[in-house]
């Protein structure tokens, strides 16, 4: 008469354990393999014959077997779908005596003979070598971005000195001798004077932007609408005079540092007054697009707009779409924007048309209900 493990091992069963993509070892409580698939063949280099009837930690290499006995028996005391060695490094022993890096989930099976434990296990070199080399890359990267980072921060420290003295100096000489030189000598030395006043706001940008990145976080749950009022307020001296509607819409709580945040909603905001100042009125809005536990924060306004097939140089440094005889500007503002709601996991980007005005996005995660 069959048992009723060998009514389980048939027709269906069979089938589908020999299509699983794992290796599947299946074992009874005296840790006896009963049943492996084809891939057990391949994965560990025996054959079939080899493995039935042998204890299971024939798979196992020496130095784990006398503990292993004790897991076993831990599963079949509380059996249940569980991954094995949670947080462990697990290795697997091929028959040519090489061990090799597994994951091992464990599946109870209930028969009539007593319960079995179904082992779907996966070798995991490749993911761990490829795991490797992305950990050594992401270091040798922020290596590279602190060394960047302190390389930009000193070389702007050391030029703002001479950088002041030049546009120092070339002012004095105007003011008090500027009426010896001649028309043209005069437009030259305001070149120069010029000249330093922009490299000087450039230094600034390159020093703010290189700040950013050693600046560190103080997230908590922020409201956004608060921000934007306080930004508003700052900003009030650019409105002054003119024609500006500005609606701010339902803001919900998220999960920001505030004065970094300020800083986003500053940037977009002085950038959206700046660019429709030759409208009449000015029409800027603030909302949000609420997506699950991520909100789509956004600023639009009915500006000069940019041509889209140029989005790609908006955030980067000293990056302009427009001519600053046009639009004053250094070019650091929506990159250190961007930079700030990268390191609070969000993205930013933008959709305009030349024009006709632009709106810029960028996502943070959403506060919990409970924190505000």
């Amino acid at each position: 008469m069959r048992t009723a493990f060998e009514r389980l091992v048939e027709g269906r069963f069979r089938d589908l354990l020999e299509s699983a993509p794992d290796a599947m070892v299946i074992v009874n409580q005296q840790g006896e393999i009963v049943l492996i698939n084809s891939q057990t063949e391949k994965l560990f280099g025996f054959h079939r014959e080899e493995l039935i009837g042998q204890k299971v930690e024939v798979l196992v290499p020496h130095r784990f077997r006398r503990q292993h006995p004790l897991h076993r028996e831990g599963f079949f005391a509380d059996p249940k779908v569980r991954p094995m060695g949670v947080g462990l490094q697990l290795f697997g022993l091929r028959r040519d005596g090489t061990e090799f890096p597994i994951e091992i989930s464990l599946s109870p099976i209930k028969t009539e003979e007593g319960m079995l434990v179904s082992s779907a296990i996966r070798d995991v070199t490749d993911r761990q070598r490829v795991e490797r080399a992305l950990q050594q890359t992401n270091a040798e990267l922020r290596t590279a971005i602190r060394e960047l980072e302190s390389f930009s921060y000193s070389i702007s420290h050391d030029l703002r000195a001479p950088v002041r003295a030049i546009s120092g100096f070339a002012r004095i000489v105007l003011e008090d001798y500027g009426g010896l030189l001649p028309e043209a000598g005069q437009d030259q030395l305001k070149r120069i004077h010029e000249g330093a006043i922009k490299m000087g706001q450039l230094i600034d940008g390159l020093l703010a932007f290189s700040k950013m990145g050693r600046q560190p976080l103080n997230k908590q749950a922020v409201r956004p609408a608060s921000i934007v009022r306080r930004v508003l307020e700052d900003l009030h001296a650019e409105r002054n005079g003119r024609n500006v509607e500005i609606s701010v819409g339902n803001l919900p709580t998220c999960e920001a540092d505030p004065m970094l945040l300020q800083q986003v909603f500053a940037n977009l905001l002085s950038n959206a007054l700046k660019y429709s100042s030759q409208r009449d009125p000015a029409i800027i809005k603030v909302d949000c697009q609420q997506n699950d536990s991520i909100a789509i924060y956004f600023v639009q306004d009915n500006g000069a707009g940019f041509d889209m097939q140029y989005a790609d140089k908006l955030f980067g440094v000293f990056q302009r779409l427009h001519r600053s005889d046009e639009f004053e500007g250094n070019g650091v503002g929506l990159a250190i924007a961007q930079r700030i709601v990268h390191r609070h996991g969000g993205r930013m980007w933008a959709e305009a048309e030349l024009d006709k005005g632009a709106t810029f996005y960028f996502t943070l995660e959403r506060a919990p209900q409970s924190a505000m």
